[in-house]
């Protein structure tokens, strides 16, 4: 998903078309309990970059649920 959005971007592409809505409904339907998506912002009609950016958040979002305070500690140690 992500690699198609940033082929969209480097192709110029100013929205993310109608034809992406039933992969977006299908990421919606999968996520689990505790992940907040803003509907606005992970949707068809938005810039690729701006989808980018938000499916980059929901994968924080799902890493935070994977591995927990570690991911903390990680973000810590690399910095």
């Amino acid at each position: 998903m992500l690699e198609d959005l940033e082929q969209m971007n480097l192709r110029g592409a100013r929205r993310v078309p109608l034809s992406w809505q039933p992969q977006l409904a299908l990421l919606y339907a999968n996520l689990p309990a505790g992940v907040h998506v803003d509907p606005a912002e992970v949707r068809i009609g938005v810039s690729p970059s701006r989808l980018i950016e938000a499916l980059f958040y929901l994968q924080e979002q799902l890493l935070d649920m994977k591995i927990g305070p570690l991911r903390a500690t990680l973000s810590q140690e690399t910095n």
